[in-house]
């Protein structure tokens, strides 16, 4: 065996090693359709050098043009097998070009088949041996057919078809692929023109040999896809790690959540699919061993809050912060249980974007949340009660007066009465006068009466004018008895306030009480209280102002549990006031007066419709 022939074998062993390999890689995975090509192409060369193996073989012109005939069938199907792999692992080229090439060369080889002996002559007059590494090869001599430079044509195309499209990948960053495989081709395929130009012209006495120039090209194919393979199993190795990490971290998520009592759920919008872990699908009675879907979900939702909870679902939780929900839940058992989810939603690449979020048990919170505000009420129910107690000697006194008048009028109609002719008129008079006593004293019960009661909460739009001058009339006879002067600024048409009129009333009676206490020890006359009014954008004020004692280095001490300067007081009035009003959605505050005294501030926010 001489180096030639050796040289072939090897091309052709090479060449079908590669195509196997990468024809294995395109069959396990069809995705990779550029490997498809190259394994074709690589099959082609292999082909190609066979071939030549025989024609260089050929004892006549016969046996030569035969195999010459066959010679164009790989041709054909490793132009096919080029032009494709370009297109693909290039993702560039005029596509017009490449159909250029292979139609060209299509209508090469059906003249080719039609042809005898081939499409490279017209007539086979003899062979012509050309030494070649120490062997003698054989080579055809005859008339060269003129449709032979379809054939070329076809190779021109390719190399103009490959130029460009390795031009376009080298402007897109893609530069190894484009030297590796754009431009070995563009060379190579080249040099495979000319040579077969001056071969089978007569320009020159040399064998076209089309696998040498091949190889190179499929050669570097094939390092450029050896290198897209190492990437990939190095991806591969990375997503392993990856995963292992996430599954790892899927663990731990798993294991938190079930030590939170958290369900985690997500929720295609698209098909309203559910995915939950078991102790979400439990907090709603649901199996674990199925597929569910967000309306099995919504189905054990307290009526009252289920719009809420489909709200959430459908839209409110697509910001980037996300939403929160608290709903009740019946259970099968029938037992109500509150939930709080918090979700978010997360764009997919394709489709509606995906809810996803956890849900734990907010009931003992909840009741939690209820007792306190129990306690709350009791709490400022009791310190109502106290307040009272503090003002008993002027309701007492308030309550004597419209008694006093109501007896002495009663008497006097009495004595009228008795007369032979008494005036009738004149005892009109009295019972008008008892009766506008007794409504006075009606409503100094009424006010004691709604003062003491113990009711639910209940807030409505009230206006904050009336309130302060119905708090006012009330303690009116104990600022007398304590000479406080009041001046009083109610600022016209103030808006309303969302509130719950007895606790507010409280707080006003607290802070007014504590004024005047302040001010117990100033001098007759230097007792002066202002109280005025007025809004801002959001809020509804008033302001209470004093010149008594004044408060401590640090105001907000004031609002400190157990804080008192009174020798029998308990330092729970201001506590209780501010946390009445903080209830509301509003602040207490405290500031120093000048030149003496305090400020105490109430603010509460608008009523809905005024804000």
């Amino acid at each position: 065996m001489g180096w030639f022939t050796a040289a072939l074998l090897v091309i052709a062993a090479a060449c079908l090693t590669l195509a196997a390999i990468h024809a294995h890689v395109w069959l396990r995975e069809r995705s990779v359709t550029a490997n498809g090509a190259f394994a074709l192409l690589a099959a082609s060369v292999a082909a190609l050098a066979f071939i030549e193996l025989q024609m260089a073989r050929a004892t006549d012109p016969a046996e030569f043009g035969r195999w010459l005939w066959w010679y164009h069938l790989p041709i054909w199907t490793g132009l096919v097998a080029a032009v494709f792999f370009v297109r693909l692992h290039l993702g560039a080229g005029r596509a017009w070009l490449g159909w250029t090439a292979i139609g060209l060369r299509s209508v090469a080889l059906v003249i080719n088949l039609l042809s005898s002996p081939n499409i490279n002559y017209r007539e086979l007059t003899g062979l012509e041996h050309v030494p070649v590494l120490g062997e003698s090869l054989a080579w055809g001599q005859g008339t060269t057919n003129p449709l032979l430079a379809i054939a070329q044509l076809a190779l021109v195309a390719l190399i103009v078809y490959v130029g460009d499209a390795a031009v376009t990948a080298w402007r897109h960053g893609q530069r190894r692929r484009a030297l590796t495989v754009g431009a070995s081709m563009v060379i190579f395929v080249s040099a495979a023109f000319g040579s077969a130009v001056l071969s089978y012209w007569g320009l020159a006495r040399l064998p076209a040999l089309a696998s040498l120039f091949f190889l190179p090209i499929v050669l570097f194919m094939g390092f450029d896809l050896s290198l897209e393979l190492i990437r990939s199993v190095r991806l591969a190795a990375e997503l392993d790690a990856k995963t292992i990490a996430l599954q790892g971290s899927e663990r731990k998520l798993a294991f938190a959540a079930e030590a939170a009592r958290a369900g985690l759920w997500s929720v295609d919008r698209a098909t309203g699919r559910l995915w939950a872990t078991p102790q979400a699908l439990s907090m709603f009675g649901l199996s674990a061993d199925r597929e569910h879907r967000v309306d099995e979900v919504l189905a054990p939702v307290h009526p009252d809050d289920r719009e809420r909870v489909r709200e959430f679902i459908g839209g409110s939780a697509g910001g980037p912060d996300g939403a929160t929900v608290e709903y009740r839940v019946v259970l099968p058992s029938g037992e109500t249980r509150w939930y709080g989810a918090r979700g978010a939603a997360h764009d997919e690449p394709r489709g509606a974007p995906t809810l996803m979020g956890a849900t734990i048990d907010i009931t003992e919170r909840k009741r939690a949340e209820e007792e306190t505000a129990r306690q709350r009420v009791e709490l400022e129910h009791l310190s109502r009660v106290a307040t009272l107690t503090e003002l008993s000697g002027a309701l007492a006194h308030e309550l004597n007066q419209p008694l006093a008048i109501i007896m002495s009028n009663a008497e006097a109609a009495q004595l009228m009465l008795e007369r032979p002719s008494p005036d009738l008129g004149e005892v009109r008079a009295i019972l008008r006068d008892i009766v506008d006593a007794d409504e006075r004293a009606g409503q100094v019960i009424r006010r004691l009466r709604r003062m003491l009661k113990r009711e639910a909460p209940h807030q409505q739009p009230l206006s904050l004018n009336e309130i302060v001058e119905a708090v006012l009339q009330f303690v009116r006879t104990d600022l007398v008895r304590r000479g406080v002067t009041l001046e009083l600024r109610l600022e016209p048409g103030l808006r309303q306030v969302f509130a719950d009129r007895v606790p507010i009333e409280q707080v006003l009676i607290n802070v007014i009480n504590n004024a005047c206490d302040a001010m117990a020890r100033n001098d007759a006359g230097d007792r002066t209280m202002k109280i005025a009014t007025y809004a801002d954008a959001e809020t509804a004020c008033v302001r209470i102002e004093d010149v008594g004692s004044g408060l401590p280095a640090n105001p907000e001490q004031v609002f400190d549990a157990f804080y008192t300067t009174k020798p029998e007081g308990l330092g729970m009035g201001l506590a209780i006031s501010r946390s009445i009003v903080a209830s509301h959605g509003g602040r207490l505050a405290a500031e120093p007066n000048r030149p003496r005294g305090a400020v105490f501030t109430i603010f509460l926010p608008l009523a809905p419709e005024a804000a």
